[in-house]
């Protein structure tokens, strides 16, 4: 969606406002037209179990990646969706949730009771400084959002559900992580700039009633971003926990000799540990350095 860096800086030379960039999409390293009028995360599913069902045949193991790119900016998603959960965000509104997230997440067991809540952000708004329509419009961007996450565990559920019908579910290692905390970016936030501010309104309709269509470019904002980590602080961007702190969650294989399966751990590692992590379990040399 944003520009390459390359012509970014052609058209700033120029005087320019850069342009849109639409990546060219490749399907085995074949040039293919760009797929319209679906969600992204049903695209990738659907591939991504059209590709495991035709390697069954060949009796071999398989590894899968998917990367589904929901919930990101930018905020869309269908619109039934979306209108189920704008009444819960506008009763909550950011405190609310926050307050709500850290208490669930003490409640399970993945914080220590003793957790302190963490004190206001300072780059964060009150929810009580905004008019009521103000808050109608924040409501629906964290709709949006948890729409957009319904959708994604949905699609989860999906390659799930195809591997357990397909007799693959038990004999299958599942990793399944984010690649940060919450995204705080907002064209329209106090982190942004005017370049970036005019570039998106020049190319999306960023109204208010355009929020979670496709040719919106919404995005969730400081505030929910800091709301959703419940005690942690800050988002993706800072290194604090709210940005760098994510869960991973690891479904061994049935009868597999995993020492700590069912265990809760707060072990810290990197996204670097895993490939290594996983070649290791398979048996498998890594081949080189690439």
């Amino acid at each position: 969606m944003y520009p390459s860096t390359k012509v970014a800086n052609k058209a700033l030379k120029e005087g320019k406002k850069p342009p849109v960039t639409y990546q060219q999409f490749y399907e085995n390293g074949e040039k293919i037209d760009r797929v319209r009028g679906i969600f992204s995360d049903d695209l990738y599913t659907g591939k991504m179990i059209e590709y495991i069902e035709q390697g069954r045949e060949s009796g071999k193991p398989f590894f899968g990646y998917l990367a589904l790119t929901t919930g990101h900016f930018p905020l869309q998603a269908p619109s039934a969706l979306i209108d189920k959960y704008i009444p819960m965000y506008e009763k909550l509104g950011w405190e609310g949730l926050k307050k709500q997230r850290y208490e669930s997440m003490i409640k399970a067991g993945i914080y220590p009771e003793d957790t302190p809540f963490p004190e206001g952000n300072p780059l964060t708004k009150k929810w009580d400084d905004l008019t009521d329509a103000e808050k109608k419009t924040q409501a629906r961007l964290m709709a949006t959002y948890a729409a957009m996450v319904e959708s994604h565990d949905f699609y989860i559920g999906r390659v799930l559900d195809y591997l357990r019908e397909s007799g693959q579910l038990e004999n299958t290692l599942i990793v399944y992580l984010p690649d940060n905390g919450p995204e705080g970016s907002d064209a329209f936030g106090p982190l942004a700039n005017s370049l970036w501010k005019n570039w998106t309104e020049d190319h999306f309709d960023m109204s208010d009633e355009a929020i979670g269509r496709a040719n919106s470019s919404r995005q969730l904002g400081l505030e929910w971003a800091n709301a959703t980590t419940g005690p942690l602080q800050w988002w993706k961007w800072f290194i604090a926990e709210g940005g760098i702190r994510v869960p991973l969650i690891v479904k061994p294989p049935q009868d597999s000799d995993f020492d700590q399966q069912g265990v809760m751990s707060s072990t810290t590692l990197s996204v670097k540990d895993l490939p290594m992590t996983m070649l290791d379990y398979a048996e498998v040399k890594h081949p080189a350095m690439l």
